[in-house]
């Protein structure tokens, strides 16, 4: 953990408990679905209906941490085959446990798409199906949570590429590139072939990320911030918080910022994201949004009747197991593998630039 940015572990903790509420309580339960999935109905829908704003969340986390992996590595093949070993083991772990125990369990085919072998290897490369339509290849997400997968993909060919193209000027061609593409996302989403273009749904949140970087990179380097930098941030922000007409969702949004301000001027005030709990659950974030939702759901729908008027118990204590799990998973299995893959992959470490004081120096490691 000392190797990590600690308050960094504790906001993927609070966008995994959000998400986690969301497709528990609210997903599989009408006005979502025809009919619900829990045993306790519609009951919860209205209280974590909006959870699903934990994945914007991490889109703001994964924004400030490619950034500055991009600043330590050292070519463009190194940054891929790093994101390769960084999301490529869990990915097909989590796949391959999905696919078992859905095709063991689930005999009512509630989530059909998770028996179907050919998107078990579809959901390997991480492509959005959407684009697999494009070339008429019948194939969905064996988990719909991995739909998230393919903008990051897409975050990380646009903002690699614009750095080793010109990292002396790639702060200015990130922002002025970003902002074009937010303008123009309303046209382009018009025309069928950039439809399946996730990242520019949801570029802001990763730009938002990239400037709060940006921003505390400053400030450990006690520098000021330039007009560009106010104006960046101006933008994006503003933008994130006019992409919808729902209150609740603008003062979530508004919420996130305001942790990330605090976390660059004030993390005193987020002490308590480092509790080691906390920290567990965010150091195995990943893998937890991998394998919760059909494994979660399935769970829940199976066993929750047993506990009667207490199936809510159920919902909470197949959260904590997957928790439990997955923490077990990320430090005594993926780990190992990460490590075998970086000592084939990356036999020669790739000279990186100085950290700015206060910066872990291998926090380019973490997961977006």
């Amino acid at each position: 953990m000392k190797n990590r940015i600690q308050i960094l572990d504790g906001f993927r903790a609070l966008s995994i408990f959000s998400v986690l509420l969301f497709h528990f309580f609210s997903r599989w339960t009408p006005p979502l679905t025809s009919e619900s999935l829990y045993p306790y109905g519609s009951e919860y829908y209205s209280w974590f209906q909006y959870g699903g704003v934990g994945v914007e969340f991490f889109f703001m986390i994964s924004g400030f941490v490619i950034y500055f992996t991009l600043e330590n590595t050292e070519t463009f093949k190194t940054f891929w085959i790093k994101r390769f070993i960084r999301l490529f083991p869990a990915m097909l772990f989590a796949s391959i446990l999905t696919y078992a125990l859905v095709c063991a369990f689930d005999r009512g085919f509630l989530f059909f798409q998770s028996h179907q072998l050919r998107n078990f290897v579809a959901s390997q490369t991480f492509i959005s199906p959407a684009v697999f339509h494009l070339f008429h290849i019948n194939v969905e997400y064996l988990n719909g949570s991995y739909w998230s997968l393919w903008p990051e993909v897409e975050f990380y060919a646009f903002s690699s590429v614009l750095y080793f193209l010109n990292r002396k000027n790639f702060f200015r061609n990130f922002i002025l590139a970003s902002a074009c593409l937010i303008i123009a996302h309303p046209f382009l989403f018009k025309n069928e072939d950039f439809s399946s273009l996730g990242l520019l749904t949801f570029l802001p949140f990763f730009a938002m990320g990239s400037m709060f970087y940006q921003l505390w990179k400053i400030v450990q380097e006690k520098k000021k911030p330039t007009m560009l930098h106010y104006a960046g941030l101006v933008f994006f922000a503003v933008y994130m918080l006019l992409s919808t007409d729902i209150l609740v969702l603008r003062l979530m949004y508004a919420g996130m910022i305001a942790l990330f301000l605090l976390f660059i001027y004030a993390p005193r005030f987020l002490g308590v994201l480092n509790y080691p709990v906390i920290q567990r659950v965010g150091t195995s974030s990943y893998f937890l949004y991998l394998i919760h939702q059909n494994i979660g759901v399935l769970a829940i729908n199976k066993l929750g009747p047993y506990f009667g008027a207490a199936s809510v118990v159920c919902a909470l204590l197949v959260m904590v197991a997957l928790m439990v799990f997955s923490n077990w998973f990320t430090e005594r299995v993926e780990k190992k593998y990460s490590g075998m893959l970086k000592s084939l992959l990356l036999k020669r470490a790739p000279k990186r630039t100085p950290a700015p004081e206060g910066v872990p120096a291998v926090m380019g490691d973490e997961r977006a």
